[in-house]
């Protein structure tokens, strides 16, 4: 779900190229920052490595709040045979009513659920 950069031939070339590309001790993505000093702005090639958050946690709460829900919460959900309906319905109140944070939780229900659904379908499993 996390990478931006799989496309097959992309990923057929770095597999080609030495470690040393990957990491030089002190920088990692090395190949990457290089290929794009060009391209980016004056020293973000060369900044730090940083997480990318997603406001997953307020989508849930807001414009994804219903799909979401109809999702993880429904009656004929893949994973009710695997997880207890009280224990997702008690993090998704909690989580809705602000009084925890339970975005990655969440997010991995989500997923579980959306692979589940793929695999109900007879559709083939993500590589």
């Amino acid at each position: 779900m996390r990478m931006p950069f799989m496309d097959t031939e992309l990923a057929a070339r770095t597999a080609e190229l030495p470690d040393g590309a990957f990491s030089d001790g002190r920088a990692v993505k090395v190949v990457l920052r290089r290929a794009m000093e060009r391209d980016l702005p004056a020293g973000i090639a060369a900044r730090r490595k940083h997480g990318f958050r997603v406001p997953f946690h307020e989508w849930i709460r807001g414009p994804l709040r219903e799909r979401v829900a109809d999702r993880l919460l429904a009656q004929n959900a893949h994973s009710r045979a695997f997880l207890p309906r009280a224990g997702v319905e008690r993090l998704w109140a909690e989580h809705g009513a602000r009084r925890r944070n339970h975005e990655k939780i969440l997010w991995v229900l989500l997923a579980l659920e959306l692979y589940l659904a793929q695999l109900a379908q007879g559709l083939p499993r993500p590589a």
